[in-house]
């Protein structure tokens, strides 16, 4: 639902793969011993992650992951990532205040960030990722400082390497941020 996200606007409505469909496409990865990449626009959207992550740890894979909204993350996703072979997890504040956030449509509290970042850090992964873009519509300066301090509070969350990408904002066609 993102207001600058493309995949989100023109795949519409949400379609999800079945469990048994993930896992049927993960299975040749599996038995060659190959890591399996779960990407997706919003990852951790998909209702059965938790279950397709116990699924592919009990067939003994190692599982790599897109970024996750930092309000669906908790302690038994990031067991979960962590017993899968992730080191690192990435999330995407969008923005560093809640305002523009709000305004993207993004639907993350400051609050979401921070326990996610905490969560991270409870389950000792090597590094927090952090996604950004700047120059959003009706952005200041003050809105980018807040990024930069949304980033210095969570890395007094999470004790480890907290790497922050910043990305110009490009407008998409056919999203509702496309004229901006």
């Amino acid at each position: 639902g993102c207001r600058f996200c493309l995949a989100g606007h023109i795949y519409r409505p949400l379609r999800e793969r079945s469990l048994e469909g993930i896992l049927a496409l993960a299975e040749p990865g599996v038995r060659e011993g190959r890591t399996i990449g779960l990407l997706a626009p919003s990852l951790s959207d998909v209702r059965t992650l938790p279950e397709v992550l116990r699924r592919l740890l009990a067939q003994g894979a190692r599982v790599s992951v897109s970024s996750l909204r930092a309000d669906t993350v908790d302690d038994e996703l990031m067991d979960l990532l962590v017993r899968t072979g992730n080191e690192s997890v990435t999330i995407a504040p969008e923005a560093g205040c809640e305002r523009l956030r709000r305004l993207i449509g993004k639907g993350l509290e400051t609050e979401d960030i921070l326990r996610a970042a905490e969560a991270a850090d409870r389950h000792d992964l090597a590094e927090l990722k952090l996604y950004f873009m700047v120059g959003l519509p009706t952005e200041t300066d003050d809105d980018v400082r807040e990024a930069a301090e949304l980033v210095l509070q969570v890395r007094s969350r999470f004790r480890r390497k907290v790497v922050a990408n910043v990305a110009p904002f490009i407008p998409k066609a056919n999203t509702p941020l496309q004229w901006q």
